[in-house]
């Protein structure tokens, strides 16, 4: 599998990011990181632990997945990516 099936492009980037709740402390690029470790993760369906190098740690990727799905932030994020009908 090519890394480029696992990654979003910079115009799906462009989408999603204004969207993005503020990151504290880490550069905005980290978001994307995060994401293409999920896009990863949900693409493969392999174990948090398989999870590239080049994507991050799997457990703080993991951690984080966590707790955006506790704080709501995921449906946020999707509710501002719809596009209307």
């Amino acid at each position: 599998m090519t890394e480029e099936r696992h990654t979003f492009t910079d115009a799906q980037w462009q989408r999603i990011e204004p969207s993005m709740p503020p990151c504290k402390g880490r550069p905005g690029g980290a978001y994307r990181t995060f994401f293409d470790a999920l896009l990863w993760i949900t693409r493969t369906g392999a174990p948090w632990r398989d999870l590239p190098e080049r994507l991050g740690s799997w457990n703080v990727v993991y951690q984080r997945y966590a707790y955006w799905c506790k704080k709501g932030y995921f449906e946020r994020l999707f509710q501002g990516v719809q596009q209307p009908d």
